[in-house]
């Protein structure tokens, strides 16, 4: 077993998989700008929405299942955005201060390790490979985006974009990772111990 978590996939005719990173990638996302409160009734509500979508472009990661990719299951593919790590850091930085909260190292850290060791479900660190080029890079589960398969393989044609590409087991622990942010339950009661 390989301990490089990545693969370099330069030909734009290889086909997508779950891990794959795309850099760059437009997506469609929902403005927060816009008050809908005020609206009433269906048509206007329907008028509103129209009014929502806008595009941006960021990095993001597949996670959809590598089998349903492959069997041709799939019209449209699950993203998330993935950030690298410094990138992460100043926004961090900055969210920290625009909160008023401290921002020093060691709060940084601790975030980081909370992420690497689970704590924070809604995010994940993959790691780096330097040979490869790639720094590491935090997933983001809570923002979930499809697009669909037939746009990202144009879009990797027409950009002619290498990629990363996560490499087993690091691809089925990034899977666990997603799965994990869905499956919390908290129950109102806890099973009464009769023992």
């Amino acid at each position: 077993m390989t301990s490089s978590w990545y693969e370099i996939v330069v030909d734009s005719d290889v086909p997508l998989t779950q891990g794959d990173i795309i850099t760059d990638c437009p997506l469609l996302t929902w403005s927060e700008q816009s008050d809908i409160s005020k609206q009433t009734g269906n048509l206007d509500m329907f008028s509103m929405l129209k009014k929502l979508p806008e595009a941006i472009s960021a990095d993001v990661i597949i996670l959809s299942q590598s089998c349903d990719i492959e069997q041709n299951k799939l019209k449209d593919l699950i993203l998330c955005m993935c950030q690298e790590y410094e990138k992460y850091k100043i926004n961090w930085e900055l969210t920290m201060k625009n909160s008023g909260k401290s921002c020093t190292q060691s709060a940084f850290i601790n975030e980081m390790e909370s992420i690497r060791k689970g704590r924070m479900v809604d995010r994940c660190i993959l790691n780096s490979d330097l040979k490869q080029g790639i720094n590491h890079r935090i997933v983001f589960f809570g923002q979930i985006y499809s697009l669909p398969k037939l746009f990202l393989e144009q879009f990797i044609v027409a950009t002619s974009k290498r990629r990363f590409r996560l490499l087993s087991p690091y691809r089925e622990y990034l899977s666990q990772s997603f799965a994990r942010y869905f499956m919390r339950v908290g129950l109102p009661a806890d099973v009464e111990k009769i023992w």
